[in-house]
């Protein structure tokens, strides 16, 4: 095979590669909104890894003026390592500051080795105080319109 001829091929392997390797195994969705203010209302989101394999997260909340928020934020299920196992949930509450709204980014990526091309959903829920230390859902705030990312 001549040279010319391999270094075309070369270079078309990896120009249809690439974008492969550039996209594949991680995602990133946007919370449109995120409300709270002490005492009388807060944002609860959800995320779900809905695959088999644990996925690393992380999720960042911004105020009104495009601060990120550094208080306020109680996270459960989701390990100080951002490591998501597969078929698990986690929540982010956004409760206890001064009134402020605002938006968030979530990201997740594949462990090294990995390559799950979606990983996962997430919804968020603006609530108010109730009866008994519970809190009702006010509205929904949908992140992907509901599909997995």
């Amino acid at each position: 095979m001549s040279r010319k001829l391999l270094a075309s091929a070369l270079s078309l392997a990896l120009v249809a590669l690439f974008p492969l390797a550039a996209h594949a195994g991680s995602g990133r969705a946007y919370l449109p909104y995120l409300g709270v203010a002490s005492g009388t209302f807060q944002t609860a989101v959800t995320i779900a890894n809905v695959t088999d394999r644990p996925v690393i997260v992380t999720a960042k909340f911004y105020d009104k003026s495009g601060m990120q928020l550094t208080t306020g934020i109680t996270t459960y299920d989701l390990p100080a390592s951002g490591e998501l196992a597969g078929k698990h949930s986690a929540v982010f509450f956004i409760s206890g500051l001064p009134s402020n709204y605002g938006f968030g980014v979530i990201d997740w990526s594949n462990r090294v080795g990995e390559d799950d091309p979606v990983a996962l959903v997430a919804q968020g829920v603006r609530q108010v105080p109730a009866a008994g230390g519970s809190f009702i859902s006010e509205f929904s705030i949908p992140v992907n319109s509901g599909l997995p990312f």
